[in-house]
């Protein structure tokens, strides 16, 4: 699987590199449903519409996808609150790199992994269709998990082993749509640019480490641009953005 993986980024990639353009997938993430345990533990969620949108860049080898804003339509008050940072997912394909950064980590350190290591240990396992439709004017191909619990589309023509969430899918194309039992992504824009990517230089820590992980009262400290408070109080109605 490692070498299926290699091989693949490493085809993908040339291909990106040879093309000075990169691509922004905007995406609009929602839960759909929420599970069972969960609702009967707290049943006003079924009430609660939230939207949250983020941003995928590719350039070159490199790719970053952030939290960028929030929509909250309703939110079912009950006496307690969330706090949603702001959080930034790095990926370096040609030195097998993934950075989360993120408002729960003390400034200027962040978590990593080997892409390859999450690749092999993910639990898709696809199923790749004939099926095809367009998806913001772009063909895509249908994939189903083993399991058939999970379905993606993804766009061949375009050459990026990357999407939403961890963004590690190893389907051949950007995933542009995605849908589990509790969620979906679905993309809103496209944009093509020239603008490249730069990883800042974090204090990279493994994934599983805690110690950079700040206190809930540091992240509200944060700032709203930088930590989005969800209460009673949170303005309702319009996208609240983060930096």
């Amino acid at each position: 699987m490692k070498n299926l993986w290699a091989t693949l980024a490493i085809i993908l990639f040339a291909e990106i590199q040879g093309n000075a353009q990169g691509i922004t997938v905007v995406y609009e993430y929602k839960m759909t449903r929420y599970p069972d345990i969960v609702l009967k533990e707290v049943p006003s969620l079924s009430e609660q519409d939230i939207r949250t949108r983020y941003s995928l860049t590719i350039h070159g080898s490199i790719s970053r996808f952030s939290r960028d804003s929030m929509y909250i339509a309703s939110y079912p008050y009950n006496g307690g609150q969330s706090v949603i940072p702001f959080q930034h997912i790095y990926k370096n394909y040609n030195e097998d790199l993934w950075i989360r950064s993120s408002g729960d980590y003390k400034q200027g350190h962040a978590v990593s992994k080997k892409l390859s290591y999450i690749s092999e240990n993910r639990n898709y396992k696809w199923q790749i269709t004939q099926e095809q439709k367009q998806i913001a004017g772009i063909t895509c191909t249908k994939a189903v998990s083993e399991q058939g619990t999970t379905t993606a589309w993804f766009a061949p023509t375009l050459p990026y082993s990357d999407g939403p969430q961890e963004g590690v899918f190893n389907l051949p194309g950007l995933v542009l749509y995605l849908e589990t039992p509790n969620e979906k992504w679905e993309p809103i824009k496209i944009l093509l640019h020239d603008t490249s990517i730069e990883i800042p230089p974090f204090n990279l820590v493994p994934l599983n480490d805690n110690k950079i992980t700040i206190s809930l009262d540091e992240v509200r400290a944060l700032g709203t641009d930088r930590a989005i408070q969800i209460n009673e109080n949170t303005t309702k109605g319009f996208w609240l953005k983060f930096e």
